[in-house]
């Protein structure tokens, strides 16, 4: 999972990055599109995600498939992943939808996260203190 659109982002934007294939002979890759906070996909809320076929037979780490984010004026993602060299692509369009979280309910979910992150720095420092023994 990899950060491409930060909270408080200026629209329109666009950003791309090239990633590779993971595996030999790699023949699809899935793309999964997540809106939150949090450095773990699955703790985020998946907005969607789609699949690019065809892939062109290649040793792992030798594909170069350039994803995509775009969004626009009002409000609206398109993520594209193009197979650099191949005709192998696929998309998937976004509308902001009831019930996706909130810039606020970001900034919660942001914030409670470092909270527990210090409280768990914390908690491990003082049983560190404790396993040291008197000094």
């Amino acid at each position: 999972y990899q950060r491409r659109v930060h909270g408080n982002t200026t629209v329109p934007y666009s950003h791309s990055k090239v990633y590779h294939n993971d595996d030999d002979d790699q023949t699809e890759v899935q793309v999964y599109i997540y809106e939150g906070p949090d450095r773990v996909a699955k703790a985020n809320t998946q907005l969607g995600c789609f699949v690019v076929s065809g892939l062109p037979p290649r040793p792992r780490g030798k594909l170069d498939i350039e994803v995509t984010f775009r969004i626009d004026v009002n409000g609206i993602l398109d993520v594209t992943a193009q197979v650099l060299g191949a005709e192998a692509s696929g998309s998937i369009q976004i509308q902001q939808q009831k019930g996706l979280l909130s810039a606020a309910a970001i900034e919660q979910k942001a914030a409670a996260e470092s909270d527990a992150c210090h409280r768990l720095a914390e908690r491990q420092r003082l049983e560190a203190l404790e396993a040291a023994g008197p000094t």
